[in-house]
């Protein structure tokens, strides 16, 4: 018995279906379709909330990790997946439980210039620090001061998953999201080759809207009682040692 999920196979298909070009298509026709399905996905993935009028992430793109901050480190490279932080990196409950602050990568620069004294990090930047041709630019987490001792930081960051390539894949989101990712794929169809406003951007605008009403319900339940206490209640101290080198440990995405 199989599940409800659409593949990627099955959204390309019934694309190059809505466009007369049969439930088979080849060359340039293939190519075609799975192009509207990638935008379709995009459109998908990146929202806005009609209700607010901002962007909207979704609970299925958020992804938390763990990392292990080891004595002198001050580089830590972030998966390739990686799109953008979605809370800022926090010590573990039992260390205060505190939040770092984020500054630009180039400031945590002209800090270590300054001083390369180690202690309890409080800021944190995110850098790119080199280009794939096919994942594309991948991250890394600097911070400052560099640590003095080992700590865990966890945080929730925002998923850019890669484009589609196997027919049998299945794209982001679960059964739920089946109806918005197909509808967001006829209505790039829709105005992309036909050049208008059709029933099927109406109905994906409709499904968006409704599987952003659904998350929301889900992430207010888990999230809506949380409170984190304020940084202002915690004082920082700091042990000066020498400096060392930029060796990088990470912890594996905790699954």
């Amino acid at each position: 018995m199989a599940n409800l999920m659409l593949t990627y196979s099955d959204l390309y298909t019934k694309v190059s279906e809505f466009l007369g070009l049969g439930s088979s298509p080849t060359g340039t026709d293939l190519t075609k379709v799975k192009d509207i399905v990638a935008r379709g996905y995009r459109k998908f993935l990146y929202p806005i909330d009609s209700s607010t009028g901002e962007p909207y992430t979704f609970s299925f793109v958020k992804q938390y990790m763990q990392v292990r901050i080891d004595a002198n480190k001050w580089k830590y490279p972030l998966p390739g997946d990686f799109g953008d932080m979605i809370d800022r990196p926090h010590f573990e409950a039992d260390s205060g439980y505190h939040e770092l602050t984020q500054i630009q990568p180039q400031q945590i620069v002209e800090q270590r210039a300054q001083s390369v004294s180690a202690g309890f990090p409080i800021y944190y930047g995110l850098a790119p620090f080199t280009f794939d041709g096919v994942i594309g630019t991948f991250y890394e987490m600097w911070i400052d001061p560099k640590p003095d001792t080992t700590y865990n930081l966890e945080f929730w960051y925002r998923k850019d998953p890669l484009k589609p390539e196997n027919d049998s894949e299945f794209l982001m989101g679960g059964v739920k999201a089946m109806e918005a990712q197909l509808e967001c794929c006829l209505a790039v169809a829709e105005t992309q080759e036909d050049d208008r406003i059709g029933v099927h951007t109406q109905l994906a605008a409709d499904a968006i809207q409704t599987l952003i009403r659904s998350d929301v319900k889900v992430t207010s339940d888990i999230l809506g009682n949380l409170a984190r206490p304020k940084e202002s209640l915690y004082r920082w101290y700091s042990a000066v040692t020498s400096d060392a080198g930029d060796s990088v440990y990470v912890d594996d995405p905790v699954s």
